[in-house]
């Protein structure tokens, strides 16, 4: 505050702080604490100054009162009369010294009080330009994620949802209750194969860059089978890491028969294998000879053919708990189940007592009686007691400890970049229920319609599908109640007849599923064949009958009656066909008259027998057409090994041309192999037939045979005599002959 007083003619001015206390220290200047107080609002970012919640625009508001008073204070006393008079005469007896202070505090006090106002209102401009800096601040803020998350959007839930991993890194080996498999991250270790792709490279690249270090950790199919064969539960703890490649395979021949090797090298124990890249056994190479079963094969060039193979990645098949390792060099390797060796010696004979040996888990226990093999011997009673041998006997009544089972996984994936999300724009009305069934007798080229073919679906497929029958399976769930799946469907149980596919009453209309590979088999039958009993009408071996609704009749031609019918009830079918002996005449004869329509006589042609062409299908098109997620990834690796429609990546020989005309014919295979057929007219000298496909050399086949079974047997031949041309001759009976060669 300001307070101006006049006393004795002494003008005394007071400039004190209204504000007491706090981290700035009052000073005779309000007007510069206040502006103090403003700047130091403008540039604190949160908390108070000096305990007060005021704005940095009030103190500089308060500081320009102060001001203003002050300047106000200033005019006011040079303007007063009495102040004038003292100045006008200095040199006076009216305390000039007094006067000449007091002008010189009160002149400052101006000076300072327009340095205030000056700095209050830099203060004003100062606190505007905080003000709006603290609004862009705010509205900055506005945007920023709390600590808790509690303002963030959906958008941004979804952001983290889609890159969030569960703190999981790539590789790592966890239990789970459920893992789905759908997602893209996750795989059970159950030994089955992961496709090499562009959702799994990395996955990959990281088990070879393990694999580099610690070689204990991978190993090829047939290291992977034979350990699996070794292990008493059948499980392997090592990777089988196959990279796309091309793996050649080199022929050996002899006549029509073509093996093949891997390698051409001189080896005493060589695998053979067949066109279909099948091993069929050892056999040994020696200077491009293939001995195996006892015959020889020469080399085949020609026929040399190429197996291309795609990447993938077998995993561990997990069943028992892992073991916890120190040594990195056995990673992957497993510890074969054993107990602690128990041994023992005993002396079962003694004398009076004297001479038991008793070690180990052999002791002797009372004796039988005398008897022995001089007196006063005994024979004693052997027993055996392990545990004092080794004290883990007799800790447990079974070496396989009590478990909990759950299935182990391998993180493939930290986030959700191989889902894509499918949304319905259209809402249908859906008239269609989870595996409501019908036939068709057409194909039904749709994704929501599965074939009933036999085959078993993978669960990674039909998700739901799976999900819903293990419900269905389930007895401790009633028929009627509604059930959360865990792929995030709702599914209410029917009450379908399924079956685990180990049960023994399996019949054509059960479901199955397969609760160790995870997969599922529809019915073969739906119960609805009757639809196809609309064909002729035909008998059924019964005489035609009338009914009274209720009776059985019998029109009876009673004996010694000729040509008489006389009704009787309750005699339906009991005599027919049956005569008395030596009298032509007397035979009893029944025409029916029954209620049993399956006495009518009249019976459906192929009643319940599904025609050809008509497939039976269900309805699953809750996982494939409206489900919420699809997995690019999961799908990417279903049908990396699928053949393409134009057949570019199909790896088995494939037929790309054929031609039939009458007797004449060919078919042309995608590996080169041609085969063709056709027949000449008889010829009892060499004639040549022209081929319609050339082959590439002159060591295919043909094989010929006479045309007419009627005219005998004669000698008949044929060889080939150059690539698009075959030698025939036959040396009687004038009978066509049939031809028929194949080969490269």
């Amino acid at each position: 505050m300001v307070d101006i007083r006049k006393q004795n003619d002494v003008i005394q001015i007071n400039v004190s702080s209204e504000v007491q206390g706090g981290s700035i220290k009052p000073t005779n200047d309000s007007s510069a604490y206040y502006s103090s107080l403003a700047m130091a609002w403008a540039s604190k970012m949160d908390g108070s100054v000096d305990g007060i919640e005021y704005s940095s625009k009030y103190y500089a508001s308060k500081a320009k009162e102060s001001a203003d008073a002050s300047n106000s204070a200033k005019n006011g006393i040079l303007n007063n009369s009495a102040f004038q008079i003292v100045s006008s005469d200095l040199s006076g007896d009216n305390n000039i010294g007094l006067c000449a202070e007091n002008i010189d505090s009160i002149q400052n006090a101006a000076s300072n009080a327009q340095i205030a106002a000056d700095n209050a209102l830099v203060a004003i401009n100062q606190a505007e330009l905080a003000a709006q800096k603290a609004q862009e601040a705010a509205s900055s803020l506005s945007e920023v994620a709390k600590n808790d998350f509690s303002n963030i959007t959906d958008a941004a839930k979804e952001v983290i949802k889609e890159n969030s991993s569960g703190g999981l890194e790539i590789g790592d080996i966890g239990i789970s209750l459920y893992v789905d498999e759908s997602k893209g991250l996750r795989r059970r270790l159950n030994g089955s194969t992961i496709a090499v792709n562009t959702n799994t490279q990395e996955f990959v690249n990281y088990l070879k860059s393990v694999a580099a270090l610690y070689p204990s950790l991978s190993c090829t199919e047939t290291e992977w089978a034979e350990l699996e064969d070794a292990s008493d539960v059948g499980q392997v703890g090592k990777f089988v890491i196959q990279d796309t490649e091309e793996i050649p395979y080199y022929a050996y021949s002899s006549d029509s028969t073509v093996y093949y090797t891997k390698s051409t090298e001189d080896a005493e124990s060589v695998e053979v294998y067949d066109s279909e890249f099948t091993l069929q056994g050892q056999g040994s190479i020696s200077q491009g000879v293939l001995t195996y079963n006892s015959s020889v094969y020469n080399r085949a060039s020609e026929s040399d053919i190429t197996q291309e193979i795609s990447g993938y990645v077998r995993l561990p098949k997990i069943i028992m708990p892992i073991q916890g390792l120190s040594d990195l060099t056995k990673l992957g390797e497993y510890s074969q189940a054993g107990l602690p060796n128990i041994t023992g010696r005993f002396c079962n004979w003694a004398q009076n007592g004297r001479g038991v040996v008793q070690e180990g888990a052999l002791f002797g226990n009372g004796t039988t009686g005398a008897g022995g093999q001089s007196s006063g011997s005994n024979n004693t009673i052997l027993n055996l007691d392990a545990s004092r041998s080794s004290a883990i006997y007799g800790k447990s009544t079974t070496v396989q400890q009590e478990q909990i089972q759950y299935p182990y996984f391998i993180q493939i994936a930290t986030g959700q970049e191989t889902e894509a999300n499918i949304t319905n724009e259209i809402e249908l009305n859906n008239p269609f229920t989870l595996f409501d069934s019908k036939y068709s007798e057409v194909p039904l080229y749709n994704v929501s319609w599965l074939k009933s073919d036999g085959e078993y679906k993978p669960k990674a497929t039909y998700v739901t599908c799976y999900e819903a029958l293990v419900v269905e399976q389930n007895s401790a769930v009633e028929a009627g109640t509604s059930v959360q799946l865990p792929s995030g469907s709702t599914y209410v149980k029917r009450g379908l007849s399924v079956k685990l596919s180990t049960a023994e009453d399996i019949t054509d209309y059960d479901f199955v599923i397969n609760t160790t590979e995870e997969t599922f088999r529809l019915p073969l039958k739906n119960g609805m064949e009757g639809m196809f009993s609309g064909q002729a009408v035909v008998g059924n071996g019964m005489t035609v009958g009338l009914t009274s609704g209720d009776t059985l009749l019998g029109m009876v031609c009673a004996a010694g009656s000729v040509g008489f019918l006389e009704p009787r009830t309750g005699v339906y079918g009991s005599s027919v066909g049956q005569s008395n002996i030596g009298n032509v005449y007397n035979v009893s004869r029944t025409i029916g008259l029954t209620t049993d329509p399956t006495k009518s006589g009249l019976v459906v042609s192929g009643a319940g027998e599904v025609p050809d062409g008509w497939s039976l299908y269900y309805y699953v098109g809750e996982t494939v057409q409206n489900v919420n997620l699809i997995n690019a990834g999961r799908f990417d690796e279903l049908v990396s090994a699928k053949v393409n429609v134009d057949l570019s990546n199909c790896t088995r020989p494939y037929v790309t041309e054929t031609y039939v005309n009458g007797t004449s014919w060919y078919r042309v295979w995608s590996d080169g192999w041609i085969e063709q057929g056709g027949v000449s007219a008889y010829s009892s000298v060499n004639r040549n037939v022209t081929l319609m496909k050339s082959y590439s050399t002159t060591n295919y086949h043909c094989l010929v045979s006479q045309r007419n079974v009627n005219n005998g047997s004669g000698n008949i031949g044929g060889l080939p005599a150059s690539v698009n041309a075959i030698t025939l001759r036959a040396n009687s009976d004038e009978s066509p002959i049939a031809w028929y060669t194949f080969g490269y």
